[in-house]
């Protein structure tokens, strides 16, 4: 992910995130059209997004990678997470 796009997901998550108290997400090969959803390329280009906040283990890239699978979306394909608000879960 590009730096110019970190500013705005940094500022995002410190003044949308805090205000949402239930918060649920999935993974789609296409969007929801809420608020929060997030186009990657592909998987390498989320690890590139979350390696920006953290390392991203082995381990984890292949649990990534599975859960695409699982989602039945091709790790070499564009996928979107989206986010919104689910009152029946736990609080965030």
């Amino acid at each position: 992910m590009e730096d110019k796009n970190k500013l705005i997901v940094d500022g995002l998550i410190k003044t949308a995130f805090p205000n949402i108290k239930f918060l649920s997400y999935n993974i789609t090969a296409y969007s929801l059209n809420t608020k929060f959803s997030f186009k990657f390329k592909n998987l390498s280009h989320f690890i590139d997004f979350l390696h920006q906040h953290q390392s991203i283990s082995e381990e984890n890239r292949k649990l990534l990678n599975h859960l695409l699978q699982e989602s039945n979306i091709e790790p070499n394909s564009f996928f979107y997470i989206n986010f919104f608000e689910n009152p029946l879960e736990k609080e965030f």
